[in-house]
């Protein structure tokens, strides 16, 4: 769901890596975090330039939530 609303059309099955929730005791802060590798095509390419400036998700407004492409 978040893939299509950031321009991408995931391909095959993603690996997810280290599902886990970070948290910080300071700031009573939870954020459910996990990393998806694979391969995407570009559906939209507004959509995805906005995607990869501003993050997807929730916790993007603490560093979470990037997009890193090659």
């Amino acid at each position: 769901r978040k893939a299509a609303a950031a321009g991408l059309t995931l391909l095959d099955n993603p690996d997810i890596d280290r599902p886990g929730t970070l948290t910080s005791e300071a700031k009573h802060l939870s954020i459910k975090h996990f990393r998806l590798t694979g391969k995407a095509t570009i559906t939209n390419p507004d959509l995805y330039t906005a995607a990869a400036r501003q993050g997807i998700g929730a916790g993007r407004a603490y560093g979470c939530g990037l997009l890193l492409t090659k």
